[in-house]
């Protein structure tokens, strides 16, 4: 046992040898390949040992179509349809978290949509896996770290490697094939993957504020709770009554359930509702209160929405009284579009060019903060020369900085589509075009500086303190 024990020890670790050496050797197309060859060479190395064998393989049939509702039609139960209904909130939540991490890892901005689509998938698989006699299907964390290990983010692979799967599932000599090869070479190439999905958590927690002792309580709580239901899962499940134990079953499932409910305790559940609408100082101030300002005061308040110049700011405080968070925001909209031509040019041009920002993080720390997911992923030598090229052939054109706001765009590929785009506009087209992409770019800072400005965000909260 102990020899056997050993033996599996040195495939894991050999395949991520393969896997490591490949990563650091070569580049492009053999980088890619690192996880799939050190899968193929591990897997050769035990068949040469005499510890795998493919007599399955040609034992198996060339073709086979599973057959619907094997095991009969559904029926309907009320203790089974609550259960179902807790599993499915239970890999909600694992999806949510795998959605955020590959966006991490492509540098895309995650929108409510993306999650939405992403459960949408997760229920139609689900119901088309139980007419072919399968159990709910979920995301699986092992593909956010093949992500990041090959750096293949193409939906046309994706979409493509499906279709090889759907194919793959109706030959069962492939399928044969693949169970032939052996559980440690792929314990291997998993705990490579999923070493790179922890890579992608660290990277989210790095954007949160942890000397806000309640944001340390929520990670330090929830990584506890998961570690001690990974370590001692089957002790833990056997305590639990047979309801639990789905929720307990998973160390992912009960580390994010308990992040999203100390999360709720922490920030919403029995706050006070309130008119606030902005902080300052770390205070809330309402719509009286900014009513209220002086110019100097409203000025320090709001002037983070503009890079270097003041004057919209100043120009919005001669618009109150603000009957509503939307006239507040629509006062500094009209000062920006109200501005002369030569205040415009200036206004852009003190703005850090994009391009900057992504590359080497140039520019005030609000600025980088607001392209912070663009700059999410190592930037290939490709991207580099392409994004400079774009803001040498803008400059060039138009005497100015390339600035895009980033709601405007998901990643870094859409960024030079959209770029190139621009520096075929007209020089009287792009001014505006710029111009409009500073009052977005206000209107990004303005839902960060006001609590009521962005209306869904207003209304979850709402819902929250109602609770």
């Amino acid at each position: 046992k102990a020899a056997l024990t050993l033996e599996s020890l040195g495939y894991a670790i050999g395949t991520i040898v393969i896997i490591v050496l490949i990563q650091r050797l070569f580049k492009g197309f053999m980088g890619t390949l690192s996880v799939l060859l050190g899968l193929v060479i591990m897997t050769g190395v035990a068949f040469a040992m005499g510890k795998t064998n493919f007599s399955d393989v040609g034992e198996s049939s060339w073709v086979a179509v599973t057959q619907p509702f094997f095991f009969g039609l559904p029926q309907f139960s009320i203790t089974a349809i609550f259960a179902m209904i807790i599993v499915m909130a239970v890999t909600a939540v694992e999806t949510t978290g795998d959605v955020f991490a590959t966006g991490e890892v492509v540098g895309k901005r995650i929108a409510p949509r993306d999650i939405a689509n992403a459960l949408r998938a997760d229920g139609l698989s689900t119901l088309l896996g139980g007419v072919l006699n399968s159990f709910p299907y979920t995301c699986f964390a092992q593909n956010v770290g093949l992500v990041r290990l090959t750096r293949v983010s193409s939906r046309w692979v994706v979409t493509a490697a499906g279709v090889f799967m759907i194919v793959l599932g109706l030959l069962p000599k492939a399928a044969a094939f693949v169970a032939a090869i052996p559980p440690p070479v792929i314990g291997g190439a998993s705990l490579a993957m999923f070493a790179n999905v922890a890579v992608v958590g660290i990277q989210t927690l790095s954007k949160v504020d942890l000397r806000d002792n309640r944001n340390a309580v929520i990670v330090s709580t929830s990584i506890a709770l998961a570690l001690l239901v990974t370590f001692r899962r089957d002790d833990i499940v056997n305590a639990m009554p047979s309801w639990l134990q789905i929720i307990f079953g998973s160390g992912v499932t009960i580390g994010s359930l308990t992040a999203i409910i100390l999360n709720l305790l922490f920030f919403h559940i029995g706050r006070e509702a309130s008119p606030d609408v902005a902080v300052v100082d770390g205070k809330k101030i309402n719509l009286d209160d900014i009513n209220a300002m002086d110019r100097d005061q409203f000025v320090a308040t709001f002037s983070s929405m503009f890079s270097a110049h003041t004057w919209p700011v100043e120009r919005a405080w001669e618009s109150r009284p603000f009957a509503s968070v939307s006239e507040l925001r629509s006062s500094f909209e009209d000062a920006v579009l109200a501005a002369s031509p030569e205040e415009a040019e200036e206004l852009i041009a003190s703005y850090t060019d994009i391009v900057s920002l992504v590359l080497d993080g140039a520019g005030d720390e609000q600025a980088s903060t607001d392209t912070s997911n663009l700059s999410v992923g190592e930037v290939t030598p490709e991207e580099a020369e392409e994004l400079r090229a774009l803001a040498a052939a803008y400059h060039e054109k138009f005497g100015r900085p390339l600035i895009i706001c980033v709601d405007n765009v998901v990643d870094r590929k859409h960024l030079l589509s959209s770029g190139w785009r621009r520096v075929e506009h007209s020089p009287a087209r792009e001014a505006r075009f710029a111009l409009g992409e500073v009052i977005d770019i206000a209107d990004l800072r303005f839902d960060q500086l006001v609590a009521d400005a962005n209306p869904m965000r207003a209304a979850w909260d709402a819902g929250f303190e109602r609770l």
